[in-house]
């Protein structure tokens, strides 16, 4: 089966960084920030990752690969 050079369905990590980047957005939204320093986004970075419990990231992780498993099998098996 062909698989493109950049399959984000397969790294379970591109579930979790999408939780995260949404989490820092937020962050940034509601403290109304225009500008800031590395040291400030750093703290925020920091504290969205430490704010993903580990409930969200095994279910973003089956998410993930478990959705494109299905769909490869599905292709297979109705050939």
């Amino acid at each position: 089966m062909f698989l493109p050079p950049y399959s984000p369905e397969l790294n379970s990590i591109e579930a979790l960084w999408g939780i995260v980047k949404r989490s820092v957005k937020k962050q940034l939204i509601d403290n109304k920030l225009v500008t800031l320093t590395q040291v400030h986004f750093d703290k925020i970075l920091q504290h969205c990752l430490d704010s993903v419990q580990v409930e969200v990231q095994q279910a973003a992780a089956k998410f993930n690969n478990r959705g494109f498993v299905f769909r490869c099998l599905d292709l297979i098996l109705n050939e």
